[in-house]
């Protein structure tokens, strides 16, 4: 036999265990499940005016989030003692090239007063 035969045969040989080596693969089935959530900044911060809470650079997955606000702790001069629940309001939303978008919201009291004072925990959840 030939060099070159030797050749072809070894060839043909490794081509037809390979092949039948992959029909006998068999693929692994079940479940892979995910607790807990990833949490990374998606939105730049700053820009807002007063009570105004500015998100810009947010990326277009993002918009159908819920936004929530806290008070983190009381402010010793403000005589109210009743820690009412803060309200959030959208005040202006602007979208760029069509991947980003720009959102102003308004921190209210719970008579719809814009707030003037205090540490709040402001919390943006996407889906």
């Amino acid at each position: 036999m030939s060099s070159q035969g030797l050749a072809v045969g070894i060839s043909l040989f490794f081509a037809l265990v390979s092949g039948s080596g992959q029909a006998a693969t068999t693929v692994a089935q079940g479940v892979i499940q995910f607790h807990g959530s990833i949490v990374e900044a998606t939105c730049s911060t700053g820009g807002g005016v007063g009570s105004t809470l500015a998100l810009s650079g947010c990326p277009m997955f993002a918009p159908g989030g819920d936004i929530s606000a806290h008070i983190v702790e009381p402010v010793r001069t403000v005589s109210a003692v009743d820690h009412s629940p803060v309200k959030v309001k959208l005040v202006t939303e602007t979208t760029g090239d069509g991947r980003y978008f720009d959102r102003q919201y308004r921190l209210n009291d719970a008579a719809g007063k814009p707030l003037r004072s205090g540490a709040y925990l402001v919390t943006v959840s996407y889906p």
